[in-house]
């Protein structure tokens, strides 16, 4: 009778273990991507800044980032009055 409850014991100590490795490796998992994650949004972040700080806008109709200087090129006849 009491080798069948320590085996029992056993068993669900061992299930305890398992689901604790199973729940560490997934926090882990979850951690590193996270991570990974994160350091790609400051990475773009910072490349933002960097491009607004240097005077490069961004183009909306095709995603190209351009100097601030030919935008105002393409505009400088218009505001000067000519045509």
């Amino acid at each position: 009778m009491a080798g069948g409850q320590i085996t029992t014991a056993v068993i669900g100590l061992c299930g305890v273990f398992v689901g604790g490795l199973i729940t560490a490796g997934a926090n882990w998992i979850l951690a590193a991507r996270k991570e990974r994650a994160d350091a790609q949004k400051e990475q773009r972040t910072k490349a933002i800044e960097l491009r607004t700080r240097l005077g490069w806008f961004p183009m909306t109709s095709h995603g190209v980032w351009l100097p601030q200087a030919s935008l105002l090129n393409a505009d400088s006849g218009r505001r000067n009055g000519s045509t």
